[in-house]
């Protein structure tokens, strides 16, 4: 008899045991990812009592972590995790989500020129349109890019997503992951701001189907890694003025991620208020149907002072950019601390 019962519940219990391991590891779902999140620096991560603030707030669903590749492996296979820990902890604590990306480009540790990874020198001395003043005093008028669409950059950055996969990839606080590598400066894919820009890229070895193909390994080796989370693509011009480049890696990612792609588009702004949002890239992303995700395109708080605009006008083009999003079925909103206030928070 004792026998038939050990026969009898053994697999009871077993059956129970994965049934338990498959709900905490169980897909994210779409009402957890949906809402505002707070777009936060790297630097924002070592002040905990700063994030219990912005967690405080009602309006938010969560944080969007940004972090740099060269803090997270400032040695190669040396990582440092416990900034990111305790900012993970707190947020779950608080009963949040967090939407996470990693930088890499010029963001990335230096080591990884001494492995061979091959770069550009970028005169940036006489920008003004894109490159702020600030910026120029921080880091210098010249700038090191990797090249970041060959293999041996590549090679690395995959090799660094493994070990940050296996150690967030089932992670019950992060709701979405932003998509990132083969770029300089942010998640979006631009290498070039002008024609100039594209000439010195092309002398320096670039071709765009060197970039498609690191791209592919990007996103086949993020569904690889995160296979129950939602995958966000920050869609950006590659080339100035190339939408069908902009275009072919969408349908490459959505190739690769299937519903799991989010396309994030990073450019809004009250101009989208008075022309409809007939943005090219935006008109694109909508032509591809799917999740779409938005980010503020810079703290916008600033922009309305700066032209006098008073805060009560102000904070009805807010809640009118919530409504024109709203329309386009928006999954998350980024937006930045400076505009808590703007959005109501």
């Amino acid at each position: 008899m004792r026998v038939v019962l050990r026969r009898f519940w053994i697999p009871l219990l077993l059956l129970a045991f994965l049934f338990l391991i498959s709900e905490a590891i169980a897909f994210t779902k779409l009402e957890e990812v949906r809402g505002a999140y707070l777009l936060l620096s790297p630097e924002d991560l070592t002040h905990q009592e700063r994030l219990g603030r912005y967690l405080d707030s009602e309006c938010l669903r969560g944080l969007s972590l940004r972090l740099h590749w060269r803090d997270l492996e400032p040695e190669r296979g040396a990582y440092r995790w416990s900034e990111l820990d305790r900012a993970l902890a707190l947020i779950e604590e608080k009963g949040k989500k967090t939407t996470i990306r990693v930088l890499g480009g010029f963001w990335s540790p230096k080591w990884i020129y001494q492995e061979g990874v091959a770069y550009l020198e970028v005169d940036i001395s006489k920008r003004k349109r894109w490159i702020s003043e600030d910026f120029k005093k921080r880091y210098g008028d010249t700038l090191r890019l990797p090249k970041v669409w060959e293999g041996k950059y590549l090679e690395l950055w995959l090799e660094f997503l493994k070990a940050f996969g296996k150690r967030y990839s089932d992670h019950r606080g992060i709701a979405l992951v932003h998509l990132t590598g083969p770029t300089f400066f942010s998640a979006e894919p631009t290498l070039a701001l002008t024609e100039e820009d594209v000439e010195f890229l092309m002398s320096n070895g670039f071709k765009y189907e060197d970039l498609r193909r690191s791209w592919g390994e990007v996103f086949t080796i993020y569904g690889r890694l995160f296979p129950r989370k939602y995958l966000s693509f920050n869609v950006n011009y590659v080339l100035p003025g190339r939408l069908e480049l902009s275009e072919d890696l969408v349908n490459l990612a959505r190739d690769r991620l299937g519903d799991r792609l989010v396309l994030g588009y990073n450019g809004l702004s009250p101009r989208h208020l008075f022309n409809r949002g007939n943005d090219p890239i935006l008109l694109m992303l909508r032509s591809r149907g799917g999740l779409l995700g938005f980010q503020t395109v810079a703290p916008l708080s600033p922009l309305f002072r700066a032209r006098r605009i008073p805060e009560r006008k102000a904070r009805r083009f807010a809640r009118e950019l919530i409504r024109f999003i709203r329309g386009e079925g928006a999954l998350y909103l980024e937006i930045y601390p400076q505009d808590l206030n703007l959005f109501g928070c």
